[in-house]
């Protein structure tokens, strides 16, 4: 019986936690996000996906990605989500407006689309990205892509 309670008070403040963050919440939000900006060559570094939460339109503009300021139709935050580096094209990413609110903790749901094998494609490095505008401020951003794996995250 003891043992019980020893384990219970950790397990407790570790939930509360969770919760606290946003990672843990067992009635989740539906919220809606904008598409605002996609390109084929974003620049990244790196095979593997990533994303950066932007406050507001100058973090966006100080990018450098080429994204105009009338495409910019909110304050932000904004979400950059970066497939991560491809040896040739035909490479896509599809962010779904749907996304789910945990807390402080924005769900984002994306659908990598790769070309099918034997296709004819561009033999260059490309690196899609994808610029979302969330309604809300958010802590932290999660990545979950079509068979459900979470493929990156911003955390505080």
């Amino acid at each position: 019986m003891k043992y019980r309670i020893v384990l219970g008070a950790p397990l407790g403040l570790l939930l509360a936690a969770c919760q606290h963050l946003g990672l843990f919440d067992p009635d989740p939000r539906r919220i809606e996000v904008n598409e605002v900006y996609s390109q084929t060559q974003c620049g990244t570094q790196g095979r593997e996906s990533r994303l950066s939460l932007l406050p507001d339109r100058a973090a966006v503009q100080a990018l450098g990605l080429g994204v105009e300021s009338s495409q910019l139709d909110s304050i932000g935050p904004y979400v950059l989500v970066e497939m991560g580096e491809r040896r040739s094209g035909g490479f896509k990413l599809a962010v779904s407006r749907q996304a789910d609110q945990l807390g402080s903790l924005v769900r984002l749901y994306a659908t990598f689309i790769s070309p099918p094998k034997g296709a004819m494609t561009t033999m260059a490095l490309t690196s899609p990205c994808v610029l979302v505008a969330l309604p809300q401020p958010a802590e932290a951003v999660e990545l979950i892509d079509q068979a459900g794996t979470v493929r990156a995250e911003v955390k505080p």
